[in-house]
């Protein structure tokens, strides 16, 4: 089994006629370019530690098979909000597990993304312990957030990423 012991939050824009030239874009800011990124779901291992956007990147080898919970925005459609947000719930409890809520556009503020993400990460801790939500800090130790907004620029793809990866080391 593979258990990720460390994560770090990062996020990033790019924009080019091309779609997916726009998403290496997005990932190439964000520091994670050079990683084969397989998209996971939100579980946080217990024990699991965050870590600093520097420290992480610092530990990515070219070409690594890389773990990841990513929100994801993108439009071709001028000045066009986009908005994504990644949010860990950190559990008190240190040997329970914690979980990554993550949030993309629609037509919201940066503001509802980065609350959605919140909501959905604390949300999904509260409920795995069968606790009420309203009781969240109860449980929750803390909720680190990131986040990426710009508008879109016409005439080009724009994509926006914020992205929690895992780093098994």
């Amino acid at each position: 089994m593979i258990v990720p012991r460390r994560v770090f939050l990062t996020a990033g824009q790019g924009q080019h006629p091309d779609r997916i030239h726009a998403f290496e874009l997005a990932l190439r800011d964000a520091g994670i370019e050079q990683c084969n990124l397989v998209l996971v779901s939100s579980v946080l291992p217990p024990g699991c530690r965050i870590v600093d956007r520097e420290a992480g990147t610092a530990a990515l080898v070219p070409g690594a098979i890389t773990f990841c919970v990513m929100a994801r925005d993108e439009s071709d459609c001028e000045d066009a909000p986009l908005s994504t947000s990644v949010c860990i719930a950190v559990p008190k409890d240190g040997s329970r597990h914690g979980y990554i809520g993550e949030c993309a556009g629609n037509g919201r503020t940066p503001e509802d993304i980065e609350a959605a993400a919140r909501e959905l990460a604390q949300g999904m801790l509260v409920t795995s312990l069968d606790i009420d939500t309203s009781r969240a800090y109860e449980v929750c130790a803390a909720s680190p957030t990131i986040s990426c907004v710009t508008r879109a620029k016409a005439g080009v793809w724009n994509v926006a990423v914020a992205v929690a990866v895992f780093l098994e080391d």
